[in-house]
């Protein structure tokens, strides 16, 4: 269980240090014509082929039988007008705002959520991280 455990954590920080090269690519590369929700799509894309490719080399492809398509609709639409936000708010409000506060306003959204489909309680840990990044939000837009 240990072992699992220190390997999630070092995909979520994986995952942190793509997410947080987003924005700047945005701000590279939007002078060349590109539009946010061309980014989107891009990141969106890319990702969904590297998964794909992972869960072929570990032989875990999914089959379709017995999904849930309407949960599954509701994930794809949530996760494609993220993208189409995110972008378009990270263009208009900058770089280091747009990239902060959507990493701050996740762990929220995700434990509001949590409560309400599956009755999850946030432990103690998220508490604390909770209140770090929001300090931080708030100590960033401060006068």
């Amino acid at each position: 269980m240990k072992n699992s455990s220190l390997l999630g954590g070092v995909l979520v920080l994986i995952g942190a240090l793509c997410f947080s090269t987003t924005g700047f690519t945005q701000a590279l590369i939007v002078d060349d014509g590109a539009s946010s929700y061309a980014i989107g799509t891009i990141r969106m894309l890319f990702g969904g082929l590297l998964l794909l490719a992972l869960c072929a080399m570990r032989g875990t492809l999914p089959t379709l039988k017995g999904w849930d398509w309407k949960c599954l609709f509701l994930t794809v639409f949530g996760v494609g007008v993220y993208q189409l936000c995110f972008f378009k708010g990270t263009l208009q409000a900058g770089v280091a705002m747009g990239t902060l506060a959507a990493m701050g306003f996740t762990p929220v959204v995700a434990a509001i959520l949590g409560a309400l489909f599956y009755k999850a309680i946030p432990s103690k840990q998220w508490y604390i991280s909770t209140i770090i990044g929001v300090t931080g939000l708030v100590l960033m837009n401060w006068g």
